[in-house]
């Protein structure tokens, strides 16, 4: 499977560093002037600004972190990303050909939930994947990725570039599954969240095509402190454009621990997709797809 293919991979070059750094000629570029030591720690306050220290990392930078971060989250995001696909087999089963398009795609853990579902359906119609994201830091894992598609007949395409200057150029008219995971919550971490708007139009128009069935899946962090409220703006821009949306879906993960604001549409069952994590990988890395705390928006258009 593509999922256990990456993190492996991952993990060997993440352990090939061994204590050094991972960026640039060993030089290390952490805000603090000096590395922290922890890839964990460095995505922690990536992740959460608001509970970093002063000095800390606050974008992707380090390709050994992103090892890392394949290794602790692939499962966990897989997982997240499954759960959804799974759920709407029925709407993309007679799909004549699936065409997705990722915003943010990172590494690609929508692609690995999608070639889990195409293993466990039997799939054999044409996939092929885009991937949109500014950090070529990405490439030698997308180059990974790519090998196991060209054995796998999928197409696969990685465009490094900022999105909202990607959707100023050029078009995807044939994408039908959309996927923007994580990408939100970012664009608010990184004070991009009032461009949120100027995406989803620009998405739009260039996806755009009447009587084409297409699936968007948002998939984020469950707080509208980080920016679950501007989920809509997408389904707007849907209509706006004179698209038919049959179908738009909260759906969200309980955790057990969730306060009523979190509780938005209906809940999966937590147990009803099972990836199991490597004891080492789970050890080394803190890696869990047990623990899921994301709510998703699923728009079908018709």
């Amino acid at each position: 499977m593509l999922l256990d293919n990456i993190v492996r991979f991952c993990d060997e070059q993440y352990s090939s560093y061994g204590d050094e750094c991972g960026c640039d000629d060993g030089i290390c570029n952490h805000p603090s002037g000096v590395c922290s030591g922890s890839c964990y720690d460095c995505l922690y306050h990536i992740h959460y600004p608001s509970r970093a220290p002063l000095g800390a990392k606050k974008d992707y930078d380090c390709v050994k972190m992103l090892y890392h971060y394949v290794c602790q989250y692939s499962f966990l995001y897989s997982k997240e990303l499954l759960c959804a696909f799974e759920y709407e087999w029925r709407f993309i089963r007679d799909f004549p050909y699936y065409h997705i398009l990722s915003l943010g795609c990172g590494g690609c853990a929508d692609l690995m939930a999608f070639d889990s579902l195409m293993a466990d359906k039997g799939i054999n119609k044409p996939v092929s994947y885009i991937g949109l994201d500014k950090n070529a830091l990405w490439t030698p894992i997308h180059q990974k990725i790519h090998e196991y598609c060209n054995n796998s007949n999928v197409t696969f395409k990685v465009r490094y570039a900022d999105v909202f200057e990607f959707f100023k150029k050029y078009y995807v008219p044939r994408s039908n599954i959309i996927v923007i995971s994580y990408l939100i919550s970012h664009l608010y971490n990184t004070n991009q969240i009032a461009e949120i708007n100027t995406l989803a139009k620009r998405l739009v128009d260039t996806i755009k095509k009447k009587d084409t069935l297409m699936l968007l899946i948002i998939n984020d962090v469950n707080s509208y402190k980080r920016g679950r409220n501007f989920f809509s703006f997408f389904v707007d821009a849907i209509e706006n454009c004179g698209l038919t949306v049959s179908k738009s879906e909260y759906k969200y993960f309980d955790t057990g621990n969730l306060f009523d604001g979190q509780r938005l549409g209906t809940p999966y069952n937590n147990n009803s997709i099972c990836l199991d994590v490597p004891l080492d990988i789970k050890r080394k890395y803190h890696a869990d797809a047990s623990i899921n705390q994301t709510v998703q928006l699923l728009v079908e258009v018709q």
